[in-house]
């Protein structure tokens, strides 16, 4: 039997912004069920904010093994354990600040989204605003894509950008980028309800 609603997991590792927007407006669209947040970060302030708003939070540690595969392997063995603990259809990633590896990548194949603040394939990496502030952009934006293997080289979804004034400093250049951020992932959700997001 067909599920009436697509459930979604969120991954974050910091404050939560994009994390909070997306359970707020899965509150909102309809067929959309946010059902848990997964942090790798014991005292990332996302967890508090998702059970504030409701939504069942974990903190699932990262263990050291032999080496650093086994690491990753161990670890995204036990967050596929949870997600289908929760019966979890889409992964959206919102600032989770670790690589994935193979084993989530497969279990959720072209089933996984990040948001990323650059006109993709322009500035890739943790520090997009930065980078692309330092370069004297005229014009940036947000990417929203599938994850896979790379470092944000998935299948773009969407795109959109905004200006940078001449007066802007680097704090005001990114709050306009999260602005954008916020709305842009609202708009990805919508697309998923819509039965329309896929590679």
């Amino acid at each position: 039997m067909q599920k009436s609603k697509a459930k979604i997991a969120i991954m974050a590792s910091g404050k939560g912004t994009n994390a909070r927007n997306l359970i707020l407006s899965g509150k909102v669209i309809p067929n959309i069920s946010v059902c848990c947040l997964i942090s790798d970060v014991k005292d990332a302030p996302a967890l508090q904010m998702a059970k504030e708003l409701g939504v069942d939070s974990f903190y699932i540690p990262v263990e050291k093994k032999e080496n650093l595969q086994k690491t990753k392997d161990f670890h995204e063995s036990k967050v596929i354990a949870l997600l289908k603990e929760h019966d979890v259809d889409w992964i959206f990633l919102a600032g989770y600040m670790r690589i994935l590896g193979k084993t989530l990548l497969q279990a959720y194949h072209k089933r996984i989204v990040n948001i990323h603040p650059s006109l993709l394939p322009a500035f890739p990496g943790k520090n997009a605003y930065e980078d692309a502030f330092n370069y004297g952009v005229k014009l940036s934006g947000v990417t929203t894509h599938f994850v896979d293997e790379g470092i944000d080289t998935g299948k773009i979804i969407l795109q959109d950008s905004f200006i940078r004034k001449n007066n802007d400093t680097l704090d005001d250049f990114k709050a306009r980028g999260l602005e954008l951020e916020h709305r842009l992932y609202s708009k990805t959700l919508e697309i998923l309800a819509a039965g329309r997001l896929e590679v």
